[in-house]
Formats: structure tokens, sequence, C-alpha cells
């Protein structure tokens, strides 16, 4: 289940991701950042609900935004983490929030994303292939080269061919000629 899970994500949302931000970075006059999240702490909302992929580990898609922004949706799960501030967990949450409010904050304001007011040592902007990320994570901050980049390289592939048997469908068929009797 879970590689299953692992390459749907990297079919629907992966690829697709890496894809535009190597396009936005190539075609844009300004400084492209990718981030990554992939913190797991008690604010994730989906995984620990859904008895079906409650054993993978790890964000789901737009879990990001309940550390950016407060939500009434799951106030008792902040209400939980402040109770509990001194666990690995909650601290974990709370980093998180610092590093996420800060970072995103920073690159609005300043079109560049910092910490404390520093830059975050080894981040670059993506330059054409090369891809920097920043990974926001339950260790905090890493820096690392094109996420999934085998899963992101076998998805590159496969489109390539098949953009390549397209054009051999696109092509006019020529009528076979007819024997008359």
């Amino acid at each position: 289940m879970k590689h299953y899970v692992e390459l749907l994500l990297d079919m629907n949302f992966g690829y697709g991701t890496d894809k535009a931000v190597r396009t936005h970075a190539s075609k844009s006059s300004g400084k492209t950042f990718y981030l990554w999240f992939s913190v797991v702490s008690s604010l994730i909302t989906f995984f620990p609900r859904s008895p079906d992929v409650a054993n993978i580990y790890g964000a789901s898609h737009g879990d990001d935004i309940y550390y950016l922004f407060r939500s009434d949706v799951i106030q008792a799960l902040y209400e939980e983490v402040l109770k509990n501030n001194h666990t690995k967990e909650s601290k974990v949450s709370l980093q998180a929030i610092d590093n996420i409010s800060t970072i995103y904050t920073n690159l609005a304001k300043y079109g560049t994303p910092t910490y404390q007011n520093e830059p975050i040592e080894g981040f670059q902007s993506v330059q054409q292939d090369k891809v920097f990320f920043l990974d926001i994570n339950n260790l905090g901050l890493t820096i690392g080269r094109r996420p999934n980049q085998i899963a992101f390289d076998f998805w590159e592939s496969i489109e390539k061919r098949a953009i390549e048997l397209s054009k051999d469908l696109k092509k006019p068929k020529q009528k076979a000629e007819r024997n008359e009797l």
C-alpha cells in the first residue's frame, strides 16, 4: 500500500510540481525557490484519521496550511499542542509553525526565504538544471538537490515516450489500396 500511495503521489503531485518549478525557473526573470514540506506531527490532519493509510508516514496535500494559518477546524489539535508543549511531538509542531511562517513571510516580504533574518546556509534558488530545495521537516530545515530525483526522472522518461507515441498517432493514415475484383 505504501509503494502504491507513493507512486500515485509522485504521478499526481510530485512530478508535476517538480516540472512546474523547473519550468518557472527557466522562464522567469526572478528567482524561483523550491520549498518542500514533510513535517509529521499532531497537526497533520489526514493520515491519523483514515484507517486505510494510518501506517503511511508523511504529510498530505494541504497539511502545511495548518502550520502557516491557524484554523478553527483543528482548534482542538492546537490546544493539545500548547497544553503539552514540553513533549517531543508538540515541540516538532511548534518548531514547524515557526519555521514555515518565518520562511514564507520573509519570502513574501523580501523575495528570498530567510530564517531569523539570516539566509539559510546552502539554500539557493533553482537555476536551470540545478534544482535546490528546502525541506521543512521534523528535524528542522534540510537543504537538498531535486527531491525524489529518481522517481521524477522515471516519470519524465514516461512522459517523453508518451509524447513520441502520440506523434505517431497524429500522423495521417494512408489509405490502403483496394484491389478491385
